[in-house]
C-alpha cells in the first residue's frame, strides 16, 4: 500500500532530521574543540539531547498532522459512503411506495367489482 503523506508531513521529517544532525554536529565539535575535562562534557550532552529532543517533538507534530489528514479523508469517504446509501434507501422507498400505491388500486379494482357482482345478484 503506497502511503499518501502530506507535504508538510514530509517537510517537517526532513527539518527533524535536519534539527538532529547539526545538533549532533555541534555537540561533536564543542566536544573536539572545547574539551577541557570531563566535566565540560555536559555542555555538549545537554545540547545533543536537547536537540534530539527538538527533533522528536517536530515529528511528533508531523505525525499528527498526517493522522489528521488521513482522519479527514477517511471520514469525506465515510460521509460519500453514506450519502449514496442513503439516495439508494429513498429510491427503493420511492419504488416500495410505487408498487404500494398499484397494489392499493388493485385491490379497489377487485372491491368495486365485487361490489358490482353482489349489487347485480342482490337485484334479482
Amino acid at each position: 500500500m503506497k502511503e499518501n503523506r502530506m507535504p508538510t508531513t514530509n517537510l517537517l521529517l526532513a527539518f527533524s532530521w535536519v534539527v538532529a544532525f547539526i545538533g549532533t554536529a555541534a555537540a561533536v565539535f564543542v566536544i573536539i574543540f572545547r574539551f577541557k575535562g570531563i566535566t565540560s562534557l555536559l555542555i555538549p550532552l545537554a545540547l545533543l539531547f536537547g536537540s534530539l529532543c527538538l527533533a522528536i517533538l517536530i515529528r511528533m507534530f508531523a505525525n499528527i498532522g498526517q493522522m489528521v489528514f488521513d482522519l479527514k479523508i477517511s471520514v469525506s469517504g465515510g460521509m460519500q459512503s453514506i450519502s449514496r446509501e442513503l439516495e439508494k434507501i429513498s429510491c427503493d422507498s420511492k419504488e416500495t411506495n410505487q408498487n404500494v400505491d398499484k397494489i392499493k388500486a388493485f385491490f379497489e379494482q377487485i372491491k368495486r367489482h365485487l361490489d358490482l357482482k353482489n349489487n347485480a345478484h342482490g337485484s334479482c
